[in-house]
C-alpha cells in the first residue's frame, strides 16, 4: 500500500454492478471514463489496475474486452 500513486504496483477499480441489464455498456462507459480521467489508468493501459467484480457476469463481460 502506497499514498504516492506514482509509487503503487497495482490499482483497485471499485464498483458495484449486479446482474443488469446493460452489463456490458455499463463496464464499457466505466473503463471510458476511468481511461479518460485518470492518469494512471492511461499509463499501462490499464494493464495494472484491479477490477473488483460483484456479479458473476462482470467478470464474463471485463474478460471479453481484455481480448
Amino acid at each position: 500500500m502506497s499514498e504516492d500513486p506514482e509509487s503503487a504496483h497495482l490499482y483497485v477499480v471499485p464498483y458495484a454492478a449486479t446482474n443488469m441489464e446493460g452489463l456490458q455498456q455499463y463496464y464499457e462507459h466505466l473503463r471510458d471514463y476511468i481511461s479518460a480521467e485518470q492518469p494512471y489508468f492511461r499509463r499501462h493501459g490499464g494493464k495494472d489496475h484491479v477490477w473488483l467484480c460483484s456479479a458473476d457476469h462482470g467478470g464474463n463481460v471485463m474478460q471479453a474486452r481484455a481480448t
